[in-house]
């Protein structure tokens, strides 16, 4: 109500000395329709129809209004004061208790809607003011359609940059409109409650990712409107600056009602993101109320809405609240905030530093111990990096961050007291993506043993006897250690390694960790839930001798199989479309195969394995040796790895019988089917247990492709498996946000590479903003990473643009860009190769980490610019941060590797 006062009295704003004198008292719509009620004005907010008495009228009217709101405030206030009094054990702690929830479920929701409406009294107040100011300036007629049509396409541009970044902040926040209820999926129906309960589960999934596709392209539409409305307003401002250039009669425009019409365009941005914040803020963050229609079932209660949260498969009945799912919803990747502070209570805030700072304390002194750096020279840079990282994150925690890390803590407790008490099971997913299943522990179980004692690729050596004290397995194990050195130090004895290679290959016993054997579930099949075994490999009896054989081997072996494999999907795809665009092949009668070896990973047995490997460096090696290493000690070396090769499931040890390939596990192939039966026959011959299965036809999918031939015209876009869920992240280990980072620059890159129409890779576009969204990272997160893929070359205006000649060329550019990226790769990875790629990180939650990591590489520039083997061209320094646990160390049941005793 003060507002209106000031309003009406011109005191609403102080104006400026330099502007154009005018009358500023400004009658509000409101306070126009009060006074009409009262009979007592007409119904305009021009100063020149109202009259002396009727201002007189309204100020009095407004003035008397304030005295009942404040006597009405005063009234409440005593009935409250009185009832307080009245009541016995009213304590401080109550009455701070109540004006709290008050504040936030009473208050808080009047005081949006408050400040919302004084917004717009100031912004209708400018408008009027700049009005008649402009008018005050006597403009031609022109020049008032101009500031008419500028206001009007300026209104309609910010309308709908609103309504398409409306469309995103649904995603993140999780608030689908209520039109996207109608969508509906046909689902049987079960008495089991199990199975219901599953079917519902999947049944839900498959609404979110529908409802998903829906947005996708309620953003297409969007972002037409948008850039139509964009290029409106340019076209209509370009227009009146070229014809005030050109001079033209009775079109110019002055500097003052230049200055007018910018202050106005200004207010008409300022006044539609003051109603967007408002909506965002009241019903987007915090909820506090459905602007929308809500669906009710038979009953009349309300319908739970089904949003956008796709990162948790639900197999098994369970009793997670809402909040417990939203967490989960986040994926395994996701990082809970703040564990270091939380855990590190009643630790000052020089201990939490020094906590985070000992990763990277000890890698220097490792580092600099094996380059031999002077003692003096080491503690004198250790120091400095230590200070630059004590003064850079010694800042605590903020407030608000520790509420939310303690909030996480309970939640995080409650989930594993609940999934213990139900005998459920949380698991990421076999697809590698940020995605989690819950299943039942016993069915989970049960299948992993039925997989173990159907396998041909596993044997049962011992079991973990607990009788004897788990003696005898702890010997068994020991001997084998023992026979595997005596089999290392036969190949020096004979000259087969050096010493140097037989000390680093020589096994520790006291330091080897018996792997574990666990399984992730693999939900690519339609109603089947498989499992897929992981061991964990690091500081096993055979893990030195597997790293040296991977360091000496897959050198040589990337570079014999360059011309036939591919680096990753840009690579492909830039080799497809040279296969028709430069050599020319592809006719109208081409068809496309794509195979894939079904059971690739579990082939071969362990002697055909070390056959295949030495005949692999007889046909490709010039002499009998690789890096002064003979083929047959390699040979030698990898019957050990591979006959020594154990791990412990429950209580039973095993070892594998069969070989884990690492290279892809299907090819494409395009030619005659005479050829690739041949082919395929000559593969069989040479193992006749190969399993295959093909796809022959004009169109096939290989690496995430869609392949099509369409009359001698190629077709390729991004292709996405049916049953896989969409909208999900990949599972990454580290620092999730810059990995996630890096790959939606990435996935940005792989769809300009196989989209080839723009129609296509705006779809993916968009598919993959939606995708980080709905996993919670922010708008300034997704459009800062689109932002700078099309600002990379200079394109910004593809974005919304459907020139197809012009898109042609922006991919162009970016098979360009991959083609370098491949030469960095290989210098980076031949640093790697040379053992001159070093990886040091630190423990991070909160702080300037760019800032630290720029100042430590400016440090070791300076220290070491003339070392010779630290220096810039001789070594690559990688600092990452590290984060203490994901949320899949601290909720999967995945046991650690345990010690020979």
């Amino acid at each position: 109500m003060k507002a209106y006062l000031h309003s009406v009295m011109g005191t609403l704003k102080q104006p400026e000395s330099h502007l154009i004198e005018v009358d500023r008292r400004v009658w509000p719509i409101h306070v126009q329709s009060l006074m009409l009620t009262q009979h007592k004005a007409a119904t305009t907010t021009a100063c020149a129809s109202i009259t002396e008495d009727q201002q007189a009228d309204c100020e009095k009217h407004l003035h008397q209004r304030l005295i009942e709101m404040n006597e009405k405030i005063q009234y409440h206030q005593n009935q409250f004061n009185e009832k307080k009094n009245n009541l016995i054990g009213f304590t401080s702690n109550i009455e701070e208790s109540i004006q709290s929830f008050v504040q936030k479920h009473g208050v808080k929701p009047f005081e949006m809607k408050r400040n919302l409406k004084i917004a717009m009294i100031n912004h209708d107040y400018d408008s009027e003011i700049l009005r008649r100011q402009y008018l005050q300036e006597k403009p031609n007629e022109y020049q008032i359609q101009v500031m008419k049509r500028l206001s009007e396409k300026k209104r309609e541009l910010e309308k709908s940059k609103r309504e398409l970044l409306e469309l995103k902040y649904r995603v993140f926040y999780n608030r689908p409109h209520s039109s996207l209820d109608a969508i509906e999926t046909t689902m049987p129906i079960l008495n089991d409650d199990d199975r219901k309960l599953k079917l519902l589960n999947k049944h839900e999934k498959l609404i979110q990712r529908k409802k998903l596709d829906f947005v996708a392209i309620k953003i297409i539409a969007a972002e037409m409107k948008f850039y139509q409305c964009l290029r409106e307003f340019d076209h209509e401002l370009a227009a009146i600056w070229k014809t005030h250039r050109e001079l033209v009669k009775n079109k110019g425009m002055s500097t003052t009602l230049t200055n007018l019409i910018e202050k106005r365009l200004t207010g008409i941005t300022d006044r539609w993101r003051d109603v967007y914040n408002y909506r965002l803020n009241f019903y987007f963050r915090n909820f506090h109320g459905d602007f929308e229609r809500t669906n009710t079932n038979a009953d009349g209660d309300k319908m739970k809405r089904i949003g956008f949260s796709l990162s948790l498969m639900i197999d098994a009945i369970h009793r997670f609240s809402d909040k417990e799912l939203q967490l989960l919803n986040r994926g395994p990747t996701y990082v809970p905030t703040g564990q270091i502070s939380i855990s590190s209570s009643g630790q000052s805030n020089d201990d939490i530093i020094k906590k985070k700072y000992a990763p990277l304390k000890h890698q220097l002194s490792y580092l600099f111990s094996k380059y031999h750096i002077n003692i003096a020279l080491s503690m004198e840079i250790q120091l400095k990096i230590s200070d630059q990282f004590t003064e850079l994150f010694s800042v605590p925690i903020p407030s608000n961050l520790q509420q939310r890390a303690l909030y996480e803590k309970h939640l995080l407790q409650s989930i594993r007291y609940s999934l213990n008490e139900n005998n459920l099971i949380l698991r990421r997913t076999a697809d590698n993506m940020n995605t989690f299943y819950l299943g039942n522990l016993h069915e989970f179980e049960t299948k992993a043993y039925d997989y173990l004692s159907k396998s041909d690729a596993y044997k049962v050596l011992l079991n973990k006897d607990t009788d004897n004290g788990g003696q005898q397995w702890q010997i068994e194990l020991k001997q084998m250690v023992e026979s595997m050195n005596l089999l290392l130090e036969s190949l020096k004895n004979h000259k087969a390694v050096n010493i140097d290679l037989f000390n680093r290959l020589l096994v520790d016993a006291s330091k080897v960790k018996l792997p574990y054997l666990y399984f992730l579930p693999d939900v690519s099949k339609e109603n089947e839930i498989s499992l897929v075994p992981y061991i964990t490999s690091q500081h096993s009896a055979t893990w030195r001798i597997g790293k040296y054989l991977n360091e000496l081997l897959r050198p040589f072996v990337d570079k014999n199989l360059s011309t036939t494999t591919f680096r990753d999907e840009p690579d492909f795809m830039r080799k497809l479309n040279d296969y028709v665009y430069v050599e020319r092949h592809l006719r109208a009668t081409t068809l496309f195969c794509s195979i894939k070896i079904i059971n690739y990973y579990t082939l071969d047995i362990h002697k055909n394995m070390v056959d295949t490997v030495g005949y692999f460096l007889k046909d490709n090696l010039v002499t009998n040796k690789l890096e002064q290493v003979t083929i047959q000690t390699i040979k030698n070396l990898l019957h050990i790895f591979l006959y020594n090769n154990v791990f412990y499931y429950k209580d039973k040890i095993y070892t594998l019988m069969k070989d884990i390939k690492i290279k892809y596990s299907s090819r494409g192939i395009m030619g005659m089917k005479k050829n690739l039966t041949v082919f395929l026959q000559t593969i069989r011959d040479k193992n006749h247990n190969v399993q295959f299965q093909k796809l022959i036809g004009t169109n096939v999918p290989f690496l995430n492709a869609f392949v099509e031939n369409q009359n001698g015209e190629l077709f390729t876009r991004v292709y996405h498996h049916p049953i896989l869920s969409r909208y999900t992240l990949p599972y990454v280990v580290g620092h999730s946000k810059l990995a996630h980072g890096d790959w939606f620059r990435s996935a940005l890159i792989r769809a300009v590479c196989y989209c080839s129409s723009i129609e296509n890779f705006n779809l993916e576009r968009i598919y993959l903003e939606l995708t980080c969204l709905a996993n919670g990272y922010s708008i300034f997160f997704v459009e800062n990473n689109v932002q700078h893929f099309f600002g990379y070359f200079h394109a910004d205006t593809m974005r919304y643009l459907k020139d197809q000649t012009m898109y042609d060329k922006f991919r162009h550019d970016w098979f360009g860009y991959m083609t370098m990226q491949y030469e960095l790769s290989d210098k980076l990875q031949t640093f790697n190769d040379n053992d001159c790629l070093i990886h040091l990180n630190y423990l991070y939650e909160f702080g300037p980490k760019c800032q630290f990591n720029q100042q430590f590489h400016c440090l070791w520039l300076e220290s070491f610019n003339q070392h010779a083997n630290l220096s810039k061209d001789k070594v690559k320094v990688q600092l990452t941060t590290k984060h203490q646990h994901s949320l899949n160390s601290l909720l999967a049941r995945e046991k650690s590797t345990c010690s020979i005793q």
